[in-house]
């Protein structure tokens, strides 16, 4: 009787480790949140007109990769593989394996941090917002190096630009290359110093609906000036990680007469985005809106934003330390 009971407990500990070896290799589970990707994507993205192939077949073609021996790493990838396709730096997943993007800046970008060589001091007024003089110029300096950090970190602009006033600067260089962007309400709190009028800066649009093109109306996005605003010129710089909130903060600004774009195209991110947990607690982004400039027409999601004057940084000179964008800047406001 012993003996029997034994072997009834081996065979039922193996029919329980067999299912629970099953249960984990098993891929219907993570097929399922393959499919709720693509699902909340159907619901939610707003570029699927961007593209040439059809995202039914991708799908498909990605879906089939997933087999029986798939685990939840590999299904990071295949899953990170398809949304790569569509070339949106806003597209992304956040797994326990990393988080998949899209590198959405070419090979020749180059980044430098050689601002810092043409200032007297560079001065942080807070970790976002950096300032300084042009040296032997009566030029002033802001760096902000991203718009992802707490609201108090960009209202710091308030007395900088008091300063700049006592100081009598003569001209402004905003540097927001390399911004990958972060809040748009923090773009604004920069953005109010420069504006003199309140006309539309651009026009957005969300996905209201499961349809792929159902879309609110467009709708105008004007920004309220601080009085008195800054009026002397100003010249912002841009490079190819010039991206998301940052291009937002660039359309608040650039229809202002005074406000000059040199550098590079920016990285075309036009959309806000929303994010949605999947079953298996891992996090899905994506864009949900379109933004489109009010004086082309055009939305510039992967085209970017093209400057008044274009200089692409080479690594020649930057090797040599010279910064090639800032230095046009200086020669701009200086009227050389």
């Amino acid at each position: 009787m012993k003996e029997h009971f034994c072997k009834l407990l081996l065979t039922v500990l193996c029919v329980f480790l067999f299912v629970h070896c099953e249960e984990r290799i098993d891929p219907a589970g993570r097929t399922g949140v393959f499919d709720e990707v693509y699902r909340e994507m159907q619901k939610n993205y707003a570029y699927f007109e961007l593209y040439p192939f059809s995202a039914d077949s991708q799908f498909e073609a990605f879906r089939k990769q997933i087999g029986p021996a798939t685990d939840d790493e590999q299904l990071f990838g295949i899953i990170s593989d398809f949304l790569r396709t569509f070339e949106d730096g806003h597209l992304n997943i956040y797994t326990p394996y990393g988080t998949s993007t899209f590198q959405f800046w070419p090979e020749n970008y180059v980044s430098t941090h050689l601002h810092e060589l043409y200032l007297d001091e560079l001065i942080f007024a807070s970790p976002s917002v950096q300032y300084g003089y042009i040296s032997n110029s009566s030029l002033g300096f802001i760096k902000i190096p991203d718009f992802a950090q707490d609201a108090p970190g960009y209202e710091v602009i308030r007395p900088v630009m008091a300063e700049f006033r006592r100081r009598e600067i003569t001209g402004l260089i905003i540097d927001i290359r390399d911004n990958i962007g972060g809040n748009s309400a923090n773009a604004e709190i920069i953005a109010r110093e420069f504006i003199s009028n309140d006309k539309p800066t651009f026009r957005t649009r969300y996905r209201n609906s499961s349809e792929r093109a159902s879309f609110t109306d467009w709708v105008d996005h004007k920004i309220t000036g601080i009085e008195p605003p800054f009026s002397s010129p100003v010249v912002i710089l841009t490079n190819r990680l010039t991206y998301s909130a940052a291009e937002t903060f660039l359309l608040m600004v650039r229809n202002q007469d005074h406000v000059k774009v040199i550098g590079d195209v920016t990285g075309g991110g036009a959309g806000n985005t929303i994010s949605r947990y999947l079953s298996n607690g891992w996090v899905l982004r994506m864009s949900n809106s379109q933004k489109r400039m009010l004086d082309e027409g055009l939305d510039f999601q992967k085209i970017g934003i093209a400057p008044d004057i274009r200089i692409q940084a080479t690594r020649e000179k930057a090797g040599m330390n010279v910064d090639e964008i800032l230095e046009r800047a200086i020669m701009e406001l200086k009227g050389n």
